[in-house]
């Protein structure tokens, strides 16, 4: 959003008038724009094996890049970022669970304040500063959850009152169940909001991790020449409408397509069992359970990349800086191949403890699901049936992730 903020900017100062939010729309439609274009983005990561290609990693900044500035063209403030970003969405998803939040009273806020500087924006009011409000259009009022904050700390520098704070807090608060202690003053969980595209975007961001292993997942069920060919990235338009896409896509879909097929026969045959005894919350806010597992699991299969490629960032750097030297030289008749010799260190973990934590951060993910399908689900005996998944969930993820069965072939 620099780029996004510097274009906007450029057009106010040519004297554009930049237009309000179609906010009915974008809140319609914006978010299954975002959950079409995740889908896009993994399926192009998975197939054309983007996370080992610089030019495509950097044409996947670029993109999301052009997104904020196209908008940021036509449309005041940080439309890209609250309502189409896949990154937004996805960082907005998982800061449910987050141990922080940016909130303010809502009863000082009605009492003391009539100006809402911190939400319109306009010039310093008692201890505020000047600010162009908030760029998400977010009070902190009147946020119920993280979302639609990130924590850009404008309402807190134009707040007059030193109404906005941060607050530490338990995770699940949003849900209405702390995990591990209550804070008092933190924001009310009842009024969690719960959207179908959110939970759309949670169940493919499941389905990513299984995308991530595609591999190991296609030998596991006996596919083994499949499994040996989803190796090789098909570059190319073929190779996103080759076999390859297609289980990457069914990788990415099946694992929330089931939970939900599953959801509706438990619901028609429980209804069908006894028609009048129960009354379950609707999947769209029972579904949520998941998102701890989806989290963990997510954070379980880049703990490896993090704890041992991370680990020799100095290494490649080196050789880069190498290359580019030796290349200078090179171009004034000087043939230096190493004009860098100096050791560096290399901090790389082991790989029993990399397994370790990754099983781990599976086990924590299954029992704070369990925990919040206990809140979100009561007693029904709907709760049965999705703890039967997310403990089938985390055994597979166990396996793919942590128990090496994965990936028999060399990605190298």
């Amino acid at each position: 959003m620099i780029y996004g903020e510097v274009v906007q900017r450029w057009r106010v100062a040519q004297g554009a008038v930049l237009q309000r939010w179609p906010t009915q729309r974008l809140e319609q439609f914006g978010g299954w724009f975002l959950v079409a274009l995740f889908f896009g983005i993994l399926l192009w990561e998975e197939v054309w094996n983007l996370e080992n290609t610089a030019y495509l990693s950097a044409w996947l900044l670029l993109l999301i890049t052009a997104g904020a500035v196209i908008c940021s063209w036509f449309f005041e403030r940080r439309m890209w970022c609250r309502h189409l970003c896949p990154i937004g969405g996805m960082n907005g998803l998982y800061a449910k669970l987050s141990l922080t939040e940016l909130r303010s009273e809502r009863g000082q806020c009605n009492a003391e304040c009539s100006t809402y500087h911190c939400y319109k924006g306009g010039p310093p009011e008692g201890e505020g500063q000047e600010t162009s409000g908030c760029p998400l259009y977010s009070h902190p009022a009147s946020l119920t959850d993280n979302r639609d904050c990130v924590l850009c700390m404008t309402c807190l520098k134009a707040c007059p009152h030193q109404n906005v704070r941060v607050n530490l807090r338990a995770p699940g608060v949003d849900f209405g169940f702390p995990f591990l202690f209550p804070v008092p003053g933190t924001s009310s969980a009842a009024e969690h909001k719960a959207s179908a595209h959110e939970v759309a975007l949670m169940l493919l961001l499941l389905g990513a991790v299984y995308c991530h292993r595609l591999p190991g997942l296609l030998s596991q069920a006996g596919f083994e020449e499949q499994a040996a060919a989803a190796v090789v990235a098909e570059r190319g338009f073929g190779g996103l409408a080759g076999a390859h896409g297609v289980w990457a896509a069914a990788a990415l879909v099946v694992p929330g397509l089931s939970v939900w097929l599953a959801d509706g026969i438990a619901r028609a045959a429980l209804a069908a069992a006894s028609p009048r005894r129960w009354s379950p919350r609707p999947f769209v806010e029972l579904a949520y359970c998941y998102l701890p597992l989806t989290w963990l699991a997510s954070l379980a299969f880049y703990l490896d990349l993090g704890m041992t490629e991370a680990g020799r960032v100095l290494v490649v750097a080196e050789k880069t800086l190498n290359y580019f030297i030796a290349g200078f030289l090179l171009s004034f008749g000087v043939n230096n191949e190493s004009a860098l010799s100096a050791p560096v260190p290399v901090v790389v973990a082991s790989a029993d403890v990399v397994a370790f934590l990754q099983g781990m951060l599976l086990l924590a993910g299954a029992g704070f699901s369990s925990l919040l399908l206990r809140k979100l689900g009561g007693q029904t005996p709907l709760v049965t049936v999705h703890q039967f998944l997310l403990l089938t969930i985390t055994a597979e993820l166990f396996i793919l992730v942590v128990g090496g069965v994965s990936i028999p072939f060399s990605s190298a």
